[in-house]
């Protein structure tokens, strides 16, 4: 059993769902689900110039140390300063590069090979809070079985009458994006 509205907030349709019992997504649900998000390429754009900047800038930093201090002035503040500095503008960034491009490409694997695993049994509902510096982040998650798949916020709200009962998930395996479910 299926509600109209799981299928819209899930976004998917009658025959995504037969696709997705069959072990295969349909191609317009691929393309619906899988393709990489604009800000998510807006994100490597910004981080890779970010790094790339950083880098010149951390290179600009020591070469000017070294002119007008003659490589003299090493002391203990000018060296946390610059590991500081190698942290926010170089190290951050590319591991946020480096996070986007893993994303990217389970994407692009579950767009390509367009498989869909299942998974069934009873459903949780989970919710994490994750601190940065000025805000705090609330990422929901469904769990079922040993998959821990995340998502939105109205997805989480839709489900909550149906905690713990049993559901079939599909999902792609890579990327971890539900596909369909149904109880």
């Amino acid at each position: 059993m299926v509600t109209h509205s799981i299928m819209s907030i899930f976004q998917f349709t009658p025959d995504d769902l037969v696709a997705n019992r069959a072990g295969y997504a349909t191609p317009k649900q691929t393309y619906r689900k899988i393709q990489p998000s604009v800000l998510e390429i807006l994100f490597l754009v910004a981080f890779g110039t970010w790094t790339i900047m950083g880098t010149i800038i951390g290179c600009g930093i020591v070469l000017l140390n070294v002119l007008f201090t003659n490589g003299l002035d090493i002391t203990l503040s000018s060296m946390v300063g610059a590991l500081f500095y190698a942290f926010i503008l170089v190290i951050a960034p590319a591991y946020m590069v480096i996070h986007l491009l893993q994303r990217i490409r389970q994407k692009r694997h579950d767009r390509h090979t367009r498989i869909v695993h299942r998974a069934f049994g009873p459903i949780t509902l989970e919710e994490q809070e994750k601190n940065t510096v000025d805000s705090t982040y609330t990422y929901y998650f469904l769990r079922i079985g040993y998959e821990k798949l995340e998502i939105t916020y109205e997805q989480y709200t839709t489900l909550q009458p149906y905690q713990n009962t049993n559901w079939k998930v599909y999902y792609f395996p890579h990327s971890k994006i539900i596909a369909s479910l149904e109880r």
